[in-house]
């Protein structure tokens, strides 16, 4: 007999809210730490940054990069996201991608200073595959 999971289902209503969340995951990014203080602007209004940290290392770890990225220089196993000892993308794909985002990694532009996106592409590249 073949059942059909519907959302009047106890089964149905549970996988219904574990994609619910699954989709809250991904699409609230892996950064989304927002407890910084300070402000930057974004369209629809002001958007905290994430850290005051200067150190591409201390703003990797702040900026909860290893919630979804491997790099073994930061002790970082995350699963979600490309695992940065193997790609070992250059410092510009990573200015890049940690600016505007990418499929579902969020855009860090406005929650990050130029220079602090600068830092920690520049970490990243010096210690990948370390």
């Amino acid at each position: 007999m073949r059942t059909a999971l519907t959302s009047s289902s106890p089964l149905g209503r549970s996988a219904a809210i574990l994609a619910t969340a699954f989709a809250v995951a991904v699409f609230a990014g892996c950064g989304g730490d927002d407890s910084g203080s300070g402000s930057g602007s974004g369209g629809g209004g002001s958007v905290k940054t994430i850290t005051a940290a200067t150190d591409g290392a201390q703003i990797f770890k702040e900026a909860t990069c290893a919630s979804c990225h491997t790099l073994a220089a930061a002790g970082a196993e995350g699963r979600i996201g490309p695992n940065l000892d193997e790609n070992k993308p250059p410092a510009a794909e990573v200015v890049e991608k940690v600016t505007n985002g990418d499929g579902s990694m969020p855009a860090f532009k406005g929650r990050l200073s130029t220079e602090q996106i600068q830092a920690v592409a520049e970490y990243v590249a010096s210690v990948e595959g370390q």
